[in-house]
């Protein structure tokens, strides 16, 4: 129902909204130069009313929805930004426990050349003695 008043409302005005010079005042004998609606005082002041209504009640929705908008990505923004925190202090401790396994196996390892030393030794020797035998 207010939807047909609100469409109703618009027709009724669109007219005059774009033809404002032929808008004017008749006594009751007189006819109307024009043709279009006419209006008493009373229905054209009902009229204006309800159009200055409904435009302060589009700038109270619109305000409504801004201030919905604005609380929407406020509460996204502050969700993405927690949750990037979230990620980069995982990252910031798995790197952590990565780092301190590797200084963990590099003190297993330690100054043990001799290994290294030990095993060119052992494949000189084993590679010597293949040759040796196969010749």
């Amino acid at each position: 129902m207010m939807i047909n008043k609100k469409l109703l409302l618009l027709i009724l005005l669109f007219p005059l909204s774009l033809y404002g010079e032929s808008f004017q005042h008749l006594k009751k004998e007189h006819s109307a130069p024009f043709s279009g609606y006419l209006f008493s005082p009373e229905a054209l002041a009902k009229v204006t009313v309800e159009k200055k209504k409904d435009v302060e009640m589009c700038k109270i929705e619109k305000e409504h929805i801004e201030e919905t908008c604005k609380i929407q990505t406020d509460t996204t923004s502050q969700l993405c930004e927690r949750r990037l925190k979230l990620m980069d202090d995982t990252y910031k401790i798995a790197l952590s426990e990565k780092d301190h396994k590797i200084t963990e196996l590099q003190k297993q390892v330690g100054n043990k050349t001799w290994y290294l030393v030990s095993g060119i030794a052992i494949g000189t020797i084993t590679a010597g003695t293949i040759v040796y035998i196969l010749k």
